[in-house]
């Protein structure tokens, strides 16, 4: 993520781009291992392979990210005229530089399933409970890298010891192979555990008279989970931004929240499967719904809970502040992840019952789901930032996320009347309640203290861009709490941009990064100028800059002289092979929140 905010710029893209290119390999490798590991005779075995090349392939992606952008240099200028392309680019080298790593951990996940697991109809009980182990592992992962060892020991020294751990993870699994540790411990049979784990399934089956499901309807379910799961991820980091802001805190504190929640949905579904033995058909639909009414309410009950979009941090530094954000994500959002944490494993556990019984194999099946549940992961990594907010706004994006779980839950097929009443009934009163009560569509895009109005505001893949007024005053304010300059201070922003012509009068090409309102490049026209390059990284701040403060910036966005580059101020610097006789830096105030975008 670090790196990608380099090649990218610090904007939700960035965090789009880092889940594309992870998943987008993940798919191949699950689904080329799920074709492959009814054939591997030592699946643990291969699964340590499979970890040692992940640590090969992760200890090459600086390597590879280094070759590609120096590859892509010297077009940097021509691919620069056309946004879309080079935004193309960046994105295939963050794929190319990630796929080897992201390749085997796709595997391993098949491999593993396969020594663990073994037999396909013990995928609901087994399958989630290894998957809940492996997500909270992640999590814990996630709070280490995001929080803690980075500035104990820096980036690199971070990464280090993650490669350490993948070598030491797939060692340990070859010994563990090599003596049949895991065979012994785990190892599909006749054993009163295994027949445990089966008893309730048949007791289940004959108390539920649900009708089957067909691996059609599983892999749509299994695509809808994670289209679902990683849209709303892309969704909850820019919702989180609106009270804390788009730093790596507040991507680690979302993605704490999403796996914690998707671990305890696992390991439930897995108790449940073991113990009780659940009817899966039912519990899926129910939990559809819930998460269908969860994602329509979640944008009024994170205003509640934040008291109006107020910000979470304040004074709080280090771990004080990373704990404020954690438990701020999973009090706001926790109901819905828990939701959507169930479909999965209840998916799972639909294709243990009809994965051919105790005969069949789990690997090919596992395989084939997390293959599918991948692709719609990569879908909604992309279509919750270009797609769904640029449509409907932040919070609008929930409702058409809200209604394909929907539309999931009550075509899901339940023979048994009285619960399809309960399900349908209760999808319809909560749509209804949510709908007069809180309303996604009712909640203002930006927030607005006392005396103050929205002019306008944008919705963008980089953040929410409004233009507010107070007393006479326009500023531009980018997800609430980070204000870019205004009005009011216009005298103070020309000298800004006066004082460096002093220092520099012969100066006839200048280049202003960070351009915003314009009010400091304004100033510049006041001197004869060949040309006045702006740089911005937001394209919703120039766009709002040219429309509501031409009579502040002296019409500088529309000058004759003037060029505007919409990018990553540090990309462009480093790249282009253009020359400034000045550039003038007007950035940010260090000490105020949101200055981690």
């Amino acid at each position: 993520m670090r790196w990608l905010r380099l090649l990218l710029g610090a904007t939700a893209p960035a965090a789009s781009a880092t889940l594309v290119a992870f998943f987008a390999g993940h798919a191949l490798g699950a689904a080329w291992a799920g074709r492959r590991v009814h054939r591997w005779t030592r699946p643990l075995a291969a699964y340590g392979v499979l970890e040692l090349a992940a640590a090969l392939g992760a200890l090459a992606t600086p390597l590879l990210l280094w070759a590609g952008d120096a590859l892509v240099g010297p077009f940097y200028d021509g691919l620069r005229q056309s946004p879309g392309t080079l935004a193309a680019v960046r994105f295939a080298l963050a794929i190319v530089a990630t796929l080897p790593a992201a390749f085997c951990f796709g595997a391993t996940f098949p491999a593993l399933g396969a020594a663990v697991v073994g037999r396909a109809d013990l995928l609901g009980s087994r399958g989630s409970a290894l998957y809940a182990v492996n997500t909270l592992g992640a999590a814990a992962g996630t709070a280490l890298a995001a929080f803690s060892l980075p500035a104990r020991v820096g980036v690199a020294a971070t990464y280090g010891l993650a490669v350490v751990a993948l070598v030491a993870v797939g060692a340990g699994a070859l010994a563990l192979d090599r003596g049949g540790t895991l065979r012994s411990l785990v190892g599909p049979g006749s054993s009163a555990d295994v027949k445990a784990e089966r008893a309730p399934r048949s007791r289940s089956r004959g108390r539920t008279g649900s009708g089957a499901v067909s691996e059609r309807t599983l892999l749509a379910l299994a695509a809808l989970s994670g289209f679902g799961a990683f849209a709303l991820q892309v969704l909850l980091v820019q919702a989180f931004a609106q009270v804390m802001n788009q730093s790596i805190y507040a991507f680690g504190a979302v993605l704490i929240g999403v796996l914690l929640c998707l671990a305890a949905g696992a390991a439930g579904v897995a108790v449940l499967e073991r113990r009780l033995g659940i009817d899966p058909h039912s519990l899926l639909g129910f939990a559809l719904v819930a998460a269908a009414l969860a994602a329509a309410g979640f944008p009024a009950w994170l205003d509640r809970v934040t008291d109006g979009l107020g910000f979470v941090g304040g004074r709080e530094g280090g771990l004080g502040y990373a704990a404020a954000a954690i438990a701020t994500t999973l009090r706001a959002a926790g109901p819905l992840l828990l939701a959507i944490s169930l479909v999965l494993p209840l998916t799972w556990t639909l294709a243990s019952r009809a994965g051919g019984g105790a005969d069949a194999a789990a690997g090919p099946l596992l395989g084939r789901v997390v293959a599918i549940n991948t692709v719609g992961a990569i879908a909604g990594a992309l279509a919750a930032p270009y797609l769904l907010m640029p449509r409907f706004g932040l919070w609008g994006a929930f409702v058409p996320l809200s209604l394909a779980y929907a539309i999931a839950a009550v075509l899901l097929p339940e023979t048994h009347v009285r619960r399809r009443l309960w399900r349908d009934g209760l999808l319809a009163i909560g749509w209804m309640a949510i709908l007069l009560r809180a309303s996604p569509l009712e909640l203002p895009a930006a927030r607005t203290a006392r005396g103050e109005r929205v002019l306008a505001s944008e919705t963008t893949p980089a953040g929410v861009v409004a233009v507010v007024e107070r007393e006479g005053e326009r500023l531009i304010r980018i997800d609430n709490h980070y204000a870019l300059g205004g009005t009011a201070e216009r005298i103070h922003q020309e000298r800004q941009g006066l004082l460096p012509l002093l220092l520099a009068p012969d100066a006839r090409r200048v280049l202003h990064v960070g351009s915003a309102t314009g009010i400091s490049a304004g100033a510049t026209l006041a001197r004869p100028l060949d040309e006045l390059v702006l740089v911005e990284l937001v394209p919703g701040v120039a766009r709002a800059a040219r429309g509501y403060f031409a009579d502040a910036n002296r019409g500088v966005y529309s000058a004759p002289t003037t060029r505007v580059i919409l990018d990553d101020a540090r990309n462009f610097l480093r790249t282009t092979r253009e020359r400034f006789d000045l550039i003038v830096a007007d950035l940010f105030v260090p000490w105020r929140a949101g200055t981690g975008s």
